[in-house]
Order: C-alpha cells, then sequence, then structure tokens
C-alpha cells in the first residue's frame, strides 16, 4: 500500500483499538530501490536524517504531524515526503532516548552528538560508531530512557 493509505489505516485502527491518551510515534519509509527514491512520514518521533557515502547529512525530515491514534482521519495529514538517494546514502532513525541521553554532567547526547559521530565514517561504520560515541558520552552513567537506532542503506 501507498504511505498514505497505510497511514490512515494506522491512525484508524489505533484510534478504534486504544485507549484515550494513548498513541503511537511514527516514522514510516517506503523506498524504491530501482528509481533511488523513497517516502517518508514522521508523526510524533524526533527527525529522520539522511547522510551521504561521505557521513555528512545532507536532510532532515523532521516530526510535522502528531503521532498515530491521537485525532481522526480528518485531522491528519497523511502525505508523506518525497525523497532521492544517491549512491550509498543512509537513512538514520533513533528514538528521543538516543539524544535525550546525558552524561554525569546532564548534558543531552543530543542530535550534534549524532551528527558528529558519523562524521567520516562510511556507511559500513554508521551504527556502531554511533553506537560507541553514545556509550563514550554516557560513560559510566545508563540512558534514562530505552535508546532506538535504525541505519537503513538506501537503494
Amino acid at each position: 500500500l501507498p504511505v498514505r493509505e497505510l497511514i490512515l489505516e494506522l491512525n484508524q485502527q489505533l484510534r478504534e483499538s486504544m485507549p484515550i491518551g494513548r498513541f503511537v510515534a511514527v516514522t514510516l519509509v517506503s523506498l524504491d530501490e530501482a528509481g533511488s527514491r523513497g517516502e517518508i512520514w514522521v508523526g510524533g518521533t524526533p527527525p529522520a536524517l539522511l547522510f551521504d557515502r561521505w557521513g555528512r547529512q545532507t536532510r532532515e525530515f523532521a516530526s510535522t504531524q502528531l503521532p498515530l491514534g491521537i485525532v481522526d482521519n480528518r485531522e491528519i495529514d497523511p502525505q508523506p515526503v518525497a525523497f532521492t538517494c544517491d549512491k550509498e546514502s543512509q537513512l538514520v532513525l533513533f528514538s528521543d532516548g538516543l539524544i535525550e541521553a546525558t552524561d554525569a554532567q546532564g548534558v543531552p547526547f543530543d542530535k550534534a552528538g549524532l551528527v558528529a559521530s558519523i562524521a567520516h565514517t562510511t556507511p559500513a561504520q554508521r551504527f556502531e560508531a554511533i553506537q560507541a560515541a553514545l556509550a563514550r558520552h554516557l560513560g559510566d552513567q545508563v540512558a534514562a530512557d530505552d535508546v532506538s537506532l535504525m541505519v537503513i542503506d538506501c537503494p
């Protein structure tokens, strides 16, 4: 199904099945390998970041929508953002637990820490580079929230 239809269907299902006050933050991505392009919809999660083969951030897909399950389908914009991918580009998706993870002085890892950890890395190194940078940042601390990270190779 197209991203637009998936968003509407998921939102309706969540509205019907979840208790009031519950919701699901979502980043939904569809990649077209043949066309080197994709679509993305971001609702209630940190921004998705697109990096080129040299580890430079080339695009940011900010959350412009509410999480799913909060408002009726008439109040949601299910239209995804289209983008193109260069060879060896990668999308990086992460939870707020990653960028809010604080060191012993209370300084968050932040998006800047994530971007810096990827700079000048090859695509194959990125996931581990982010993990290592976060571990160095935390030191002996434990992240206060769950940390989710996904690095997706673009076609």
